[in-house]
């Protein structure tokens, strides 16, 4: 029915800082473990078209009917997951965020905090009054599904123990939305059965603004 959502379209990813080469409609990093659906943001603009303030979807396609985008070196970008790809006329070796789905997840969730300061007082007869604008505001996210021993998940793991902050990013492809900030790790779980599959399980908070991102803009 309209209005419903899928749940594969839900998307928890978490980012990798890394430089890249940015030549037309092509990208190249050696290794950059990128596929498509993933997201990068550039840290510095490059012509007018990768500017600093959108994400951009890693799509595979071709270029001129030729080259593979999506090789062990070589990626595109598109403004939405299935959009073609879009290139500048200016080549640079820009700094980038990657943002990379976490190995193995079935399952995420994502859930804001909106706490309220109560300024009720003798002159409120009686009635409770809510400050309007004021009070902490977060996000959490949180993830489950078959431990992989990704690249992702070992990130993931090492910031936990460190009480590292990481950055992640939430993906709702039917509203349409990207919600990212940077997060600090509260639980890392994992488990399993001699008879089935290991399994693991996360959450995390928000540390500082979140930025909402409309796909495409």
């Amino acid at each position: 029915m309209a209005g419903e959502k899928a749940g594969k379209d839900m998307l928890l990813k978490i980012a990798e800082d890394m430089t890249i080469a940015s030549a037309g409609a092509v990208h190249t990093k050696a290794d950059h473990g990128l596929v498509a659906g993933d997201l990068v943001k550039f840290s510095e603009a490059v012509g007018t078209t990768f500017l600093t303030s959108r994400f951009y979807f890693v799509v595979d396609g071709t270029v001129d009917g030729t080259l593979g985008l999506i090789d062990g070196t070589t990626f595109g970008l598109a403004l939405t997951p299935d959009g073609t790809a879009v290139g500048d006329a200016t080549d640079a070796t820009v700094a980038i965020q990657a943002y990379k789905t976490i190995g193995g997840l079935r399952t995420s969730s994502f859930s804001a905090t909106f706490d309220e300061i109560d300024v009720s007082n003798h002159g409120s007869n009686q009635w409770k009054n809510l400050k309007s604008g004021a009070g902490m505001r977060s996000v959490s996210v949180s993830g489950s599904g078959v431990y992989t021993n990704s690249t992702n998940y070992r990130e993931m793991e090492n910031s936990a123990f460190q009480n590292a902050l990481v950055s992640l990013a939430f993906l709702d492809l039917d509203g349409g939305r990207i919600y990212s900030s940077s997060f600090k790790i509260n639980s890392l779980e994992a488990s399993g059965e001699y008879d089935g599959e290991a399994s693991f399980s996360m959450s995390a908070n928000s540390s500082g603004s979140v930025s909402i991102a409309q796909l495409g803009t």
